[in-house]
């Protein structure tokens, strides 16, 4: 993914595509969703469940690893989700990074429509959930980010959803989660 994703909509745009209903908290500077192409060197916009309530932060993007204060990572494959390394941001720890497009190499994949990638929050950071890349990615790279449409985020984001239901949840078939062109960027 290239630690680059774009985060162009407006936050009424995000609440509509989540629930219209639901009350929500920003925490953080007013002009927190104000915000185009985000990259490890710019805070980026999360969304997390603190007590049953959505707050709006931004984090930098990428976790110093324990062992290392040096190595910084900036995904978790779901295939080591429950391994020691992220075992508490999968218990407790799960956010949302809204956007509308991420980069891959020397291409853009774009929607016309928000979505959600999946992350793990720290107390020093973010990362993104990555997946085995689709049919449409894979000249680019062998992994991509965990897309979720607006109820596969509810359920990401729920205390209640245990190991079972973040297995399903990463197990969807990215191509026909989010409807999305890529177009090489220019050179």
């Amino acid at each position: 993914m290239c630690r680059r994703i774009r985060q162009s909509r407006q936050f009424s745009d995000w609440i509509r595509l989540m629930d219209p209903t639901s009350r929500f908290h920003q925490t953080g500077p007013a002009n927190a969703w104000t915000i185009g192409v985000e990259s490890i060197e710019n805070p980026t916009t999360i969304v997390s469940n603190h007590k049953g309530t959505l707050n709006f932060d931004r984090v930098m993007w990428g976790r110093p690893m324990p062992w290392n204060k040096l190595m910084v990572c900036y995904h978790a494959r779901d295939d080591k989700l429950f391994s020691s390394a992220w075992a508490g941001g999968t218990k407790k720890n799960r956010i949302l990074v809204p956007c509308d497009a991420w980069r891959e190499g020397d291409a853009i994949f774009e929607s016309d429509q928000l979505f959600n990638l999946a992350g793990l929050r720290f107390t020093d950071g973010f990362v993104v959930v990555t997946v085995p890349s689709t049919t449409k990615v894979e000249r680019y790279h062998a992994r991509i980010p965990l897309m979720l449409n607006a109820e596969d985020s509810i359920k990401w984001l729920a205390r209640g959803t245990n190991e079972d239901g973040i297995r399903r949840l990463i197990s969807l078939n990215q191509d026909d989660m989010i409807k999305y062109t890529h177009k090489p960027l220019a050179a």
